[in-house]
């Protein structure tokens, strides 16, 4: 497996909405019945996210913790995210708990 030196989340790409202003954050909400519907959220969220940045390993926050996806063997692999100064804090997640209780 590549070793990767420094984790970053995988961007969101900027999409072209013609003249619409674009959000800047949304949210979904689905009732999941047990934990393989939670990962099989996780790994088709990873997918989307991974045609659209064309990052074969997408990071993605996952309660609050950031997570490597590895799409071809749905691995979820915890990881450290390096503040750099570049980072924007931009990211996507997925949070499974209630939202009220987070800050």
């Amino acid at each position: 497996m590549d070793s990767f030196l420094y984790d970053r989340y995988t961007q969101f790409p900027s999409l072209n909405y013609g003249t619409e202003a674009v959000p800047s954050q949304a949210s979904a909400t689905w009732k999941l019945d047990n934990i393989t519907d939670l990962d099989r959220l996780i790994l088709a969220w990873a997918s989307i996210l991974s045609r659209l940045s064309e990052e074969e390993f997408p990071v993605i926050q996952i309660d609050g913790a950031a997570a490597r996806i590895h799409l071809e063997s749905g691995h979820i692999e915890s990881v450290q995210i390096e503040k750099s100064g570049t980072d924007s804090g931009s990211r996507t997640a997925i949070v499974t708990s209630d939202v009220r209780t987070l800050t």
